[in-house]
Order: C-alpha cells, then sequence, then structure tokens
C-alpha cells in the first residue's frame, strides 16, 4: 500500500542533530532520552502523510527509520523520505485483526430491552451482562482484577466490533464509534442545556456517558489486549448521573435518522469529528475541558476547512442562528476564548459552568442545523454560505440586487 509523504517545513536541522545524536555498539543503536521526543516530535509535525497514518503510526514508522539510518550512517533528507515511506508501507501493509471493546454507559438495564445502538462504523450491542467467553477472555490478564470492581451491577454492557492494524487503533476507533453513538443518544434526548445542581457536580454535563473503564479483546490470541482506556464518570455520584426512565428503543430510531443525514453530507467526516467532540465535552470532568471541546465542535462546523480566516468569521457564523444573536456572540467569544486564557471561575465556577452549559446548546443546535436544516443543505461550503449573510434585512436586499445586476453583467458578457 504506497504512502506519499511531502515535507511542509524544512527539516535539514532536525537530521543534522539526528545524524550525531545516536550512538552504534555494534549494530545496536541507542539514543539520548528527552531531547530525541521532541526532534522526532519536530520531524512529524513537518511532514504530510497521504493517506494519513495514525499517530501512533507515524511514532512507529519514525522510529524504525532513524534507526535504519543510523545503522547507515546516512541522515539526507532523500535516504530519510524513502526509509520513512518504506516504514509507513509496512504498516499499512499489516492485516487487521478483529477486537471488541467492552465498557459499560450509564443506562439501567432493562431500558425497553433495546440490543443495539446505530453509529456510522457499524452497530453498538447491548448486553446485561458479560458472557462467559468474554469473563474468562479478560480474567486471563492479570491486570483485569484491578478493574473488576469499576463495573456496575445494575449498568448496561456496551460491545463494539472493529477491525484494525494495531490494538491501539483498534481501542480508539472502538471508544470513538461508541462516543459517537452516545452523541447522537445525547442530541436525540436533549441531554444536555442549563441545570442547576445543589451538593454534586456540575459536569458532566451529558445524560448519557461511558460508565466503566473501556477493555480489548483480541480474538486472534483470545486474551485481553494490551490497551485499555479509563473513564472518568462520576462514581460517588451515580445516583445522580445515571439515565433513568429512557426508552432507547425509541432513542435508538432517532439516531439512526441521524446517522442517514450525516451519511448524505459531504462533510461526513468532519460531521461525525463534530459530535464526537460535543459527547467528549458532555462527558468532561473539568468545565474548562468541556468549553475547548465544546468550542473544537462549533468551530468545526462553521469554519472552512483551510483555517485560513479569523476566529471572529466562525463565531459570527455561529451566532447567527440564533434569537438574540447579540447575547450569543458574547458568549461564544468567551467561549473560543477559553482555549488560551485562564477560565473566569467566580466564586464558585457558576459563571464558566454556564457558559459551559450554554455551549452545550450552542453546539447541540449547530450539529442540529447541519443535519435537519430546513433548506435542504448537505455542503459544507452551502452551509458557511448561508451562515455568512447578512441579518439585517436591508444588507440582506441590497446584497441581493448586487448579486442579480452582477449576474445581468455576466449574462450581457456571455451574449457578447
Amino acid at each position: 500500500m504506497s504512502v506519499s509523504i511531502k515535507v511542509k517545513t524544512d527539516i535539514s536541522q532536525e537530521l543534522k542533530w539526528l545524524s550525531k545524536a545516536y550512538e552504534n555498539n555494534e549494530g545496536r543503536i541507542s539514543w539520548p532520552g528527552g531531547e530525541i521526543d521532541e526532534y522526532t516530535f519536530q520531524v512529524i509535525a513537518s511532514l504530510s502523510f497521504t493517506p494519513n497514518l495514525a499517530d501512533h503510526e507515524k511514532d512507529d514508522a519514525i522510529w524504525t527509520t532513524i534507526n535504519e539510518c543510523a545503522k547507515l550512517g546516512k541522515f539526507d533528507q532523500n535516504t530519510f523520505i524513502r526509509k520513512l515511506r518504506e516504514a509507513s508501507e509496512a504498516i499499512r501493509s499489516r492485516p487487521a485483526s478483529k477486537y471488541t471493546l467492552l465498557t459499560q454507559i450509564n443506562v439501567p438495564k432493562n431500558s425497553n430491552s433495546c440490543k443495539r445502538l446505530n453509529s456510522l462504523n457499524g452497530a453498538i450491542h447491548l448486553q446485561d451482562s458479560l458472557s462467559r467467553q468474554q469473563l474468562g477472555m479478560l480474567e486471563e490478564e492479570r491486570t483485569f482484577a484491578a478493574y473488576r470492581s469499576e463495573f456496575h451491577d445494575d449498568f448496561l454492557f456496551a460491545r463494539v466490533t472493529v477491525k484494525a492494524r494495531h490494538a491501539r487503533s483498534a481501542l480508539q476507533d472502538g471508544i470513538r464509534s461508541l462516543q459517537l453513538s452516545l452523541g447522537l443518544l445525547n442530541l436525540a434526548a436533549r441531554g444536555y442545556g442549563l441545570s442547576k445542581r445543589m451538593g454534586i457536580p456540575g459536569v458532566p454535563l451529558g445524560q448519557f456517558l461511558i460508565a466503566s473503564p473501556a477493555f480489548l479483546l483480541d480474538h486472534e490470541k483470545r486474551k485481553m489486549g494490551s490497551w485499555l482506556s479509563d473513564s472518568d464518570f462520576p462514581n460517588r455520584f451515580k445516583f445522580h448521573f445515571t439515565a433513568k426512565r429512557v426508552d432507547l428503543k425509541e432513542l435508538s430510531t432517532f439516531t439512526k435518522r441521524w446517522i442517514g443525514k450525516i451519511e448524505r453530507t459531504d462533510f461526513s467526516d468532519r460531521f461525525s469529528t463534530a459530535i464526537t467532540l460535543f459527547q467528549e465535552a458532555l462527558s468532561a470532568r473539568q468545565v474548562d475541558i468541556a468549553l475547548i471541546k465544546f468550542w473544537t465542535c462549533i468551530e468545526l462546523l462553521t469554519s472552512r476547512p483551510d483555517g485560513k480566516e479569523p476566529l471572529e468569521r466562525a463565531i459570527a457564523r455561529a451566532s447567527s442562528i440564533f434569537i438574540p444573536p447579540a447575547p450569543t456572540k458574547t458568549r461564544l467569544e468567551f467561549i473560543a476564548n477559553s482555549r488560551h486564557a485562564l477560565v473566569h471561575k467566580g466564586g464558585d465556577g457558576e459563571h464558566a459552568l454556564l457558559c459551559a452549559q450554554w455551549a452545550s446548546i450552542y453546539a447541540g443546535e449547530l450539529l442540529g442545523f447541519s443535519g435537519f436544516n430546513a433548506h435542504g443543505l448537505t455542503k459544507h461550503s452551502e452551509i458557511l454560505e448561508h451562515l455568512s449573510t447578512p441579518l439585517c434585512e436591508d444588507r440582506l436586499r441590497t446584497s441581493i440586487r448586487m448579486s442579480q445586476l452582477r449576474l445581468k453583467a455576466l449574462s450581457k458578457r456571455s451574449a457578447n
């Protein structure tokens, strides 16, 4: 599987440092700790891969390449890129293996007997408990015993089957698929927004959440995989963060419609990433992280893919579908600027929490507009164009009149 590698910025200084940093002890290559990570990161950031590789796969390819170049004693750019391409193609040529991700969601068992949820990369299967085979595979690994107590007796298990070249990719893909599905559930049930909680944490904000560590089953080795993901579920306040009185079967019909809408757009990858970020924000245990995730979700929907426009354009577009737009714009400016400023939390954090709650509303409505707008817009460029139109009727009429005059002039020019 061929891989194209383009050098975006000069890497000659990094290659020069690498050529002098290693030690070769009878074919065994060693590198200095600390600095090597800085230089390899700079190299990765200076290159673009087509098709793209996962970050950990780029790390693997870079390490293979610098060791090969060290053995040859050649760190010129042509040799380095050639070796990196070979390493990348070898990684992409690895056969995909089957994995199963197992975790729990904060939904009580027997919630209208729903057996599956929808996601872009296949179904999320729900079960009341672990099967004997699944439990046996998990118990093969000693580390599982330390996490077993974090399972909840009354919550549903979620099972995601994925195929990947590496267990780490399988874990990431499985969690992303589940988070997308939970994000759709929160959108369908409106499991976000303004709320006042007394005596319990203000976050997470979402109604539907991952409730336990996520484990990976390696079907080829028939045992627990070497990668797992911890959970941020607030176990101490479990009662308050349980999705009670929900009809998953009914909600799953709405999520199926969402999947259809996403697939009909010309920016399905960007759209699904925005929903995943929306769910990650709803799952966050820190308000500042939730604000950053919400803004990134909003920015994906309201910014050009090339990123070559000021932040104010995205804020103006995002605020344009809300009435009145002025206070929305003020809140969105706070949310956007929380990325690179200390979040003012006031006496008890209520100001930042309130902005995060409003951010969930703005993100949810913009996701809904992107998928279900009444105008039938499915192209990202058309949605951006619509959100960029003037809100003042006089300005809009003037803009329409100028466009009509330009169209008439172009028609006359074509006729001549």
